[in-house]
């Protein structure tokens, strides 16, 4: 994932908890962030919840109103509120519709 800003960035599978029924989906996923043309990568936890909208017939999960609520970089302390601005700025839509597939495997 190429950030808008002058960094690159990298997500990883999520490790979530899917509640159906309450339409609203927990999760966190590892993420690496890099300073473009650099290979120094930082990595860091984003813990996020978003509303659900379920497709069943095209089997796809809608993720809106998506919100980081926690996040660490434990070797970058003093870099993350920067991360976390950018990462606020692009991971909604980044991750908008996925495969009910994929959260039920999770």
């Amino acid at each position: 994932m190429q950030f808008r800003s002058a960094f690159a960035g990298r997500a990883y599978q999520n490790d979530g908890e899917t509640l159906i029924e309450s339409h609203c989906y927990q999760g966190r996923f590892a993420i690496a962030v890099r300073p473009a043309g650099t290979s120094n990568e930082t990595y860091g936890v984003v813990f996020f919840t978003a509303r659900t909208e379920i497709d069943k017939m095209s089997r796809l999960v809608t993720l809106e109103d998506f919100q980081i609520t926690k996040m660490d970089f434990p070797t970058q302390r003093s870099m993350q509120q920067i991360y976390q601005a950018i990462i606020h700025a692009e991971l909604p839509q980044a991750a908008k519709t996925i495969p009910l597939d994929h959260l039920e495997s999770v």
